[in-house]
């Protein structure tokens, strides 16, 4: 997957790409290849704050949908593992409403198709 990676008041380093790379892995199975897929990832560091020091904030843009996740913490690393799971939360909820939607679809055909028989 092809994302950009960006970091407001920090330096992104190998490492947390790495990182990155392995906590979208999940969310992979949910897109399909033929469609384009746009993923913009910014990672930011406040100083100074008295509260949460770092914030994640993923969107993703799926043809005409757009997904958002965000999240705030004191490490990078867990803001980074609450963003990406919120956003596989998302894209599966995603997923189960249009599978929902198809399946009451198909229902109302065969419903009608067998009404039509008799």
């Amino acid at each position: 997957m092809n994302y950009n990676l960006k970091g407001t008041g920090l330096s992104v380093s190998g490492e947390m790409r790495a990182y990155v790379d392995k906590k979208l892995a999940p969310a992979e199975k949910f897109l399909s290849a033929s469609s384009p897929v746009r993923l913009d990832i910014e990672l930011e560091f406040v100083s100074g704050a008295a509260g949460p020091k770092y914030s994640a904030e993923y969107t993703l843009v799926l043809g005409k949908k757009t997904f958002r996740a965000q999240a705030q913490g004191t490490a990078l690393h867990e803001v980074v593992d609450i963003a990406s799971d919120e956003l596989v939360q998302e894209l599966a909820r995603a997923k189960d409403k249009r599978q929902h939607l198809f399946r009451r679809g198909a229902a109302r055909i065969k419903d009608y198709l067998r009404g039509f028989r008799e």
